[in-house]
């Protein structure tokens, strides 16, 4: 299991590292940086383990060194982002960085891997080197973790948010898992308990490395696949909304055999012409609806929305509006209904795809409040109640200047 997550994780790390050379900016560089040497370290974790006790120690030399350059890659993007740490050169604070773990190396901190222990033996430059490897990455970790906690709130994307916040706690809790290890392998013991934590932190660790990975590839990858991402956007939204079309179409029976109305397909168009396509017979249909609802309902739908969507978004409130007064305008048969007159989708091009996703979105949030009415059903009736009280009031007021004029005749 070690071979196989270490090479997973080292892949995944290699192939960020790799997606984000041509990228020039000192925050890319350096994620790129720690990528790159963040996967050396798990490829040299791959490694079986040397028969001789030399070979050992310069695989280990090879791991330390490699981790501490990934901590200096963290380190430039934290000094990239950071006000405070913004004079601060990360070639010099990470060649500083560099300078001592090589001189540990040279002192003698991996002699216990070339000699055996004895007892009461003790290596300080050990300790000095491993606590070195472990607090220089947690630095630059512990600033871009403050400073994402700072502007999470002014980032619109909830995607995004979700990915920092992940991100932060794999951080998190690769970094335990390490700490685990670098005190499992100074103080090593024997017991099934102690071995059975060095393996529980190493598939942490490896695991919190590997997904690290996979969300730096998805990120850099999310520009140059973003056309291919938005027709497959594209395609579920055009699926979702056959419900709604078939809805409104079917509101007044002449619709149904008009000629005019485009039967969008995916086999035949691309997903986000066969979604606009979709839209234009949304958009048609719902405003020839639109045109038989009284200004009334209209005012109470939006009413209506903005008492019960008060905490949901703008988008919302606007889907549980025209979902509002379109259950009204569905209710029982409409005959021929309104005259409609629909339009032929055109040769040309549709709109921006970001604009049309947005209001495919808008309009499977219609659909699906209409389909559950949990909220549909009390607007409606409310209106019903409201237009029984106004009809009540009406007859009373009609019928009060029959009595005056009754009186003085008699």
């Amino acid at each position: 299991m070690h071979l196989t997550l270490s090479l997973i994780a080292a892949a995944t790390l290699l192939l960020a590292a790799v997606l984000g050379l041509r990228r020039r900016t000192q925050p890319a560089v350096g994620i790129t940086v720690a990528a790159l040497f963040a996967g050396v370290a798990a490829l040299l974790g791959a490694v079986p383990s040397p028969g001789t006790p030399t070979a050992r120690a310069y695989l280990a030399a090879g791991i330390l060194v490699a981790i501490g350059l990934a901590g200096t890659g963290l380190f430039t993007t934290a000094t990239a982002l950071s006000r405070r740490l913004y004079a601060i050169s990360p070639i010099a604070a990470g060649g500083g960085v560099l300078l001592a773990q090589i001189l540990l190396l040279v002192d003698g901190a991996l002699l216990p891997l070339v000699e055996p222990r004895t007892g009461g033996s003790c290596y300080p430059q050990l300790v000095m080197l491993t606590g070195l490897t472990l607090v220089w990455p947690m630095v630059g970790t512990a600033v871009l973790i403050g400073h994402g906690r700072r502007v999470l709130r002014y980032i619109p994307s909830t995607a995004m948010q979700t990915t920092l916040r992940l991100s932060a706690a794999l951080f998190v809790a690769a970094f335990a898992a390490l700490a685990v290890l670098a005190a499992l392998q100074l103080h090593p013991a024997a017991s099934p308990v102690a071995q059975g934590a060095l393996a529980a932190s190493d598939v942490v660790l490896l695991c919190c490395a590997t997904l690290l990975g996979l969300g730096l590839v998805a990120t850099r990858l999310s520009g140059p696949l973003q056309p291919v991402i938005e027709q497959v956007r594209a395609a579920g939204l055009f699926l979702r909304l056959r419900r709604l079309e078939r809805v409104l179409v079917s509101a007044v029976p002449s619709w149904q055999q008009s000629e005019a109305i485009a039967r969008p397909s995916l086999l035949r168009e691309r997903p986000d012409a066969a979604l606009y396509a979709r839209m234009v017979v949304i958009w048609d249909t719902t405003r020839a609806l639109l045109s038989g609802v009284p200004t009334h309902v209209v005012s109470a739908a939006v009413d209506f929305a903005r008492e019960h969507g008060s905490g949901t978004s703008p988008d919302r409130r606007a889907a549980l509006a025209e979902a509002s007064w379109l259950a009204w305008a569905l209710r029982g048969g409409r005959g021929d209904g309104p005259d409609a007159t629909f339009q032929v989708l055109d040769a040309e091009p549709p709109p921006r795809t970001g604009e049309l996703l947005a209001e495919a979105r808008l309009q499977t949030e219609v659909s699906t409040q209409l389909r559950h009415g949990r909220l549909v059903e009390p607007f409606l009736r409310h209106l019903q109640s409201t237009e029984a009280e106004d009809a009540a009031q009406g007859s009373g007021i009609g019928q009060e200047p029959d009595r005056q004029r009754v009186a003085p005749d008699s």
